[in-house]
């Protein structure tokens, strides 16, 4: 696509994995709210931080990039986020992020 410039089906994008699912028009600001609903549950430094390993490292060679990846993922085993992930998970209930 990007090479040779060509058009491809929405239904093709998600069978390629490019996008990960296709809906109507008329369901798609539902759908975005669900997406967006799911994300705002998830930690914001671990979002953050695999958006930044996944900029940074595109044009890396693959030993950086993972040395990259690792340091970054080492840094969030100091987080507040993760100690509330493992106290709900222990206290089986849904955690609270604070992005600290």
């Amino acid at each position: 696509m990007a090479f040779f410039g060509e058009w491809i089906s929405a239904d093709r994008a998600c069978e390629l994995g490019v996008v990960n699912r296709v809906v109507d028009d008329d369901k798609l600001q539902d759908a975005t709210r669900e997406v967006a609903s799911k994300l705002a549950e998830k930690p914001p430094l671990t979002l953050g931080t695999i958006k930044a390993v996944i900029n940074k490292s595109w044009g890396m060679e693959l030993d950086g990039a993972m040395e990259y990846q690792l340091r970054e993922n080492m840094s969030l085993f100091y987080t507040e986020d993760l100690k509330e992930g493992i106290r709900a998970f222990l206290e089986k209930r849904k955690p609270v992020f604070k992005g600290r």
